[in-house]
């Protein structure tokens, strides 16, 4: 696994250990570390703008999420980690404010790191458009493109939009996704006279 993957890993997994009492005993403390679109327009809890891609509400969430991280890690070993850690980065807030833009009158608490993953994701199609994926169905183990993994993963994001999903910070997700598809074409685009990094094996014909 890329160094710069484990170690948001291992940070997402400290800040959830920091704050599992406190989830579990009452969710309301911790308020101050969560994005609340409404607060955030009118200038209040503005932290919570920046920890809430740390933040997760339970094990199945965090666990999720970081096994969409590090199926997408691929990425890092293609970019600089400096690059992927400010794309990650960058990613989350730039969800956050999508997020927000479109539920400005809310006052849920919002909180994960999908945005951020959203976004490697979204430079995953530009960056690895040639990486696959071993998935399993009714025990039947095949490969999917990246391009038809995101393509399903992003119809059902719109979907849900659509249907009006409560729980799940959906305009986040993609958000993230199209600024990261945005940035992987930008930055593809700028190595273009530039060879990157061969991660795959040559094709022979």
């Amino acid at each position: 696994m890329p160094l710069t993957t484990l170690i948001l890993i291992l940070v997402n997994f400290v800040a959830y250990l920091v704050h599992v009492s406190a989830l579990y005993e009452d969710p309301a403390q911790l308020h101050p570390y969560t994005f609340v679109p409404w607060e955030f327009w009118n200038g209040d809890n503005l932290l919570g703008f920046f920890t809430s891609i740390f933040m997760h509400w339970g094990p199945a969430h965090l666990i999720f999420n970081m096994y969409f991280l590090w199926l997408f890690s691929a990425l890092e070993e293609r970019i600089q980690p400096v690059v992927f850690l400010l794309l990650y980065l960058l990613g989350g807030l730039v969800a956050n404010l999508v997020h927000g833009a479109l539920t400005s009158h809310s006052f849920s608490m919002v909180a994960g790191a999908s945005g951020a993953i959203s976004t490697v994701m979204g430079a995953s199609l530009f960056l690895i458009p040639r990486k696959k994926f071993y998935q399993v169905i009714l025990f039947i183990q095949f490969r999917m493109s990246i391009w038809l993994y995101l393509l399903v993963w992003l119809g059902i994001q719109f979907w849900m939009a659509k249907r009006g999903a409560q729980f799940i910070a959906v305009y986040a997700h993609i958000g993230g996704f199209f600024f990261g598809a945005l940035a992987g074409l930008l930055l593809r685009k700028s190595w273009k006279n530039r060879e990157l990094p061969q991660i795959y094996p040559p094709h022979h014909r």
